[in-house]
């Protein structure tokens, strides 16, 4: 990689803008800072647009390492080289509380990778994005986007985040290996799973790993649970009502969705080291208990995101070791199979010739062909072919996406920033102490209250 395109840097220091030595906040988040006062910046969007630009330095923020960051190098080094742009890339488990303190500091990067809708909405609001509709223009083509899609990161009729990578977040990990050696079946029902997870525990195994640290967003693995389990149970609908708050909290298909994953997190003995380890556990660490040369979990949700680590871990592949997934089983027996996806999104906060080049190179075809090329990339625009996928699970995975009858998306990552961090919390409270349910439903409804207001979007009541 050319020294003219690549520079990295770990977001650390700049934490210390945001965190005290307590841990809490101290700056306000996306306090308005000056340079959004910036004249003209639609100006400087139809320069940047109509202008090849030469030379320069764009600045990305995102949460990008490892593997996903080396494919990030690969797919933007010819646009380096054939605008001399240096590319700098920081990466950060925590973009919503970096990009805080960047813009409260009035130094914030011209493009960032922001994880959801909710948080695309926010800083929107508050005037720090920068509408993609124009800066796009050509390349921004919306029918290439699943329906409401693009809607989901639009404000006033202005599009302000571009769905960009997506996740599976509706599979669930296993060791062919060893469900073969123990001649286990992978299950087709939630009936099959919960009977699976009982006769794993039964003979003294662990059968799920479940990681609710996650770094940045402790308790995100749960939410996925929440999410996949309410969709299945309760339907696309109600689903919809309860991201926007059109239904609380405290309605009866919440409680059923958190009541459900109790059959599988309720019992100490289902969890790999139990609570206390999943509650300190990071998704990094639980995928790898199900491929240790003696496993200590057998069965893992976690998104399609994780595949370049998968096949790329050396003590995996060293052992040849089989890596597989099979899709989340409904809960009822006719039940549709249903699919969480979750998607990262592009922002543009700084309006430059170079910003809106790489912006629009990435959203090309050329740049999401050669991602996908190397594995672990689902984009979000359609159009692209199954066989173009270089490895069999995110051929599998985007195969799920493409041909599932019911598609949401992640839910938390739609629901404004407290109300999703109250969701985490939620769920890491659940985990610890299930019997207090309600007060945890409560607690979370509170915080909804708040951010959505006593009626939501049109909330109608319990069951309405």
């Amino acid at each position: 990689m050319g020294r003219r395109c690549r520079g990295t840097l770990l977001a650390l220091c700049l934490a210390a803008l945001v965190i005290g030595s307590t841990g809490e906040q101290v700056m306000p988040y996306g306090a308005r800072p000056g340079y959004a006062e910036a004249s003209s910046p639609l100006a400087v969007l139809e320069v940047a647009q109509t202008e090849e630009p030469a030379g320069g330095e764009v600045t990305v923020l995102g949460p990008w390492t490892g593997p996903d960051l080396d494919s990030f190098w690969a797919v933007v080094e010819p646009f380096c080289e054939r605008h001399g742009i240096r590319v700098t890339f920081e990466s950060t488990p925590d973009v919503p509380s970096v990009l805080a303190a960047r813009i409260a500091a009035g130094i914030p990067p011209d493009v960032s990778v922001l994880p959801g809708s909710g948080v695309v909405s926010d800083l929107a609001r508050r005037g720090h994005l920068l509408p993609l509709d124009g800066a796009l223009g050509s390349a921004l083509v919306k029918g290439r986007y699943p329906e409401g899609w693009l809607d989901t990161a639009s404000l006033a009729g202005r599009l302000y985040g571009l769905p960009y990578r997506v996740a599976n977040e509706s599979i669930i990990w296993y060791n062919p290996e060893q469900f073969r050696r123990r001649r286990w079946t992978v299950p087709l029902t939630w009936k099959e799973m919960v009977t699976l997870s009982e006769q794993i525990a039964a003979s003294g195994l662990s059968p799920w790993a479940l990681a609710l640290d996650g770094n940045a967003e402790p308790g995100e693995a749960g939410t996925d649970w929440i999410e996949n389990i309410l969709l299945r149970s309760s339907g696309a609908e109600v689903y919809d009502r309860w991201v926007r708050h059109a239904i609380p909290w405290t309605d009866e298909a919440v409680r059923d969705a958190f009541r459900r994953w109790a059959e599988i997190v309720g019992r100490a003995k289902n969890l790999s080291g139990g609570v206390p380890r999943a509650l300190q556990m990071d998704q990094e660490e639980a995928i790898g208990l199900l491929y240790a040369g003696l496993p200590e979990a057998y069965l893992y949700l976690q998104g399609s995101t994780v595949v370049p680590r998968v096949v790329r871990r050396s003590f995996w592949q060293g052992a040849g070791r089989e890596c597989d997934f099979f899709p989340m089983p409904p809960l009822r027996d006719d039940g549709e199979t249903a699919v969480v996806a979750d998607v990262e999104a592009l922002a543009l906060l700084r309006a430059t010739q170079q910003s809106v080049a790489l912006m629009r190179y990435l959203v090309s075809h050329e740049a999401e062909a050669a991602w996908v090329r190397r594995g672990g990339f689902i984009p979000a625009q359609c159009g692209t072919e199954l066989r173009e996928y270089a490895d069999p699970l995110s051929r599998r995975a985007a195969r799920q996406l493409a041909e599932a009858p019911v598609l949401r998306l992640d839910a938390s990552h739609q629901m404004p920033p407290p109300v999703a961090e109250a969701f985490r919390e939620g769920v890491r409270r659940f985990v610890e102490n299930p019997a207090r349910l309600d007060a945890i439903l409560a607690s979370v409804e509170r915080v909804a209250q708040q951010a959505y207001g006593p009626q939501g979007e049109g909330n109608e009541g319990p069951g309405g």
